[in-house]
């Protein structure tokens, strides 16, 4: 009798055994099958073919905007030194732009703050921004990137979109991957600035040789025409707003002045992708119309106060 109990003890084990050998690859299996999912269907900005741009404020004080060009298989960095003087985004004063991220924190809008006023002053299209955990992608290995991808560093990039870039940025061979540093370069003038203190001064329009990476194939090959709506009653908005989306390739077709309304802004057109490319790079309310594929866009007054 105590034999009998004593094999059907060790079958039961066996079993046992044969079983874990099952269960533990089902696990594993299951939690990266769960992670595979989760980011793929997590929100995203990148389709992995449009040029993307991310605005990085670096660890040195500088600010970095990488373009990523998945047709030519290029990264490029336009860095612009952080001694900078600005015209803050929202109406914010002048500042050097490597204050402008911690100032970003005190107004509690985080890193669009430095995302908007590079957009603002130097015309280059990116509504992205990161921290300086981002710059790993600039200078790609594999330890770097990891920290990025599932780092807790600021950012409003998603999982998947982190891991996107991290790929692509391997995939670049650093002969396709170029930097210009705008103050060496000479698209910055080397001046006194606000504070008393030596730093850099924009000089005048921006260079085409600078703002010719942004444009988007979306708007490349199509004759997009940008009828814009101005109710801002603050001059020079209209004209900037439209400055950058000739930059990405649109064609400013008209710049109606009108009565000043208490509105922020609203951009309809019949190319979805085009819309939601120019609602997100603005934070502007979107709709889709029927036919052309040309852009509308009005401006009120809300939106001149944060632009």
């Amino acid at each position: 009798m105590r034999s009998y109990k004593r094999k059907k003890e060790i079958e039961r084990k066996r079993r046992t055994r044969e079983l874990g050998k099952f269960i533990l690859p089902a696990i594993i299996l299951s939690v990266v099958f769960a992670g595979f999912l989760f980011v793929i269907l997590s929100p995203h900005h990148w389709n992995g073919k449009d040029k993307l741009s991310l605005t990085i404020e670096r660890s040195r004080g500088d600010v970095s905007v990488i373009v990523f060009d998945p047709k030519l298989n290029e990264e490029t960095i336009l860095t612009i030194p952080g001694a900078t003087e600005v015209n803050v985004a929202e109406n914010l004063g002048s500042l050097i732009i490597k204050n402008v991220w911690r100032l970003g924190h005190d107004q509690k809008v985080g890193g669009r703050l430095l995302s908007e006023t590079v957009t603002k002053n130097f015309l280059f299209p990116s509504y992205l921004w990161s921290d300086s955990n981002a710059e790993s992608l600039i200078s790609p290995n594999v330890s770097g990137l990891i920290g990025f991808v599932f780092g807790r560093g600021e950012t409003n990039l998603g999982l998947y979109d982190k891991f996107s870039l991290a790929l692509f940025s391997l995939k670049v061979r650093a002969i396709d991957r170029s930097e210009i540093d705008l103050g060496r370069a000479q698209f910055l003038r080397k001046g006194r600035i606000s504070d008393g203190s030596v730093g850099f001064l924009l000089s005048g329009d921006v260079s085409e040789r600078l703002t010719a990476n942004f444009s988007d194939y979306g708007f490349s090959g199509r004759l997009v025409r940008v009828f814009i709506k101005d109710e801002t009653g603050t001059l020079g908005v209209s004209d900037n707003v439209g400055q950058i989306l000739e930059v990405m390739g649109g064609k400013v077709a008209s710049i109606d002045k009108l009565s000043a309304a208490d509105t922020d802004c609203n951009v309809t057109g019949g190319d979805i992708n085009l819309v939601i490319k120019v609602a997100q790079l603005f934070s502007c309310k979107k709709s889709i119309s029927g036919g052309k594929d040309d852009i509308n866009i009005i401006l009120g007054s809300g939106f001149a106060k944060r632009f």
